[in-house]
């Protein structure tokens, strides 16, 4: 019999330094977000959390500028805004 010792997978962490929050106009609200810097092979994506719909994103991005979701409109769309965030992925 032979057994084969493997060395597991080294893991990253994904993360980076950014902020978001929401934007309120007469009617609608947007995510907005931006990052000053991200952790090595990471990046971002600006997420708008509707409760009771579908969220809302902006598209995924590494740099440090400002990005924003798709604009969730009152009265005309379910559920409603609960908060604004980045979430982070593998950036490749």
């Amino acid at each position: 019999m032979l057994f084969v010792l493997l060395q597991p997978l080294s893991a990253q962490a994904l993360g980076g330094s950014c902020s978001a929050w929401m934007s309120h106009d007469i009617g609608s609200t947007i995510g907005v977000g931006e990052c000053q810097r991200f952790d090595k092979g990471s990046g971002g994506q600006v997420t708008l959390d509707i409760a009771g719909a579908p969220d809302r994103h902006s598209g995924w991005f590494r740099d440090n500028k400002r990005h924003q979701t798709d604009r969730w409109i009152a009265n005309v769309q379910p559920g409603y805004p609960r908060s604004a965030r980045v979430d982070f992925g593998v950036w490749k």
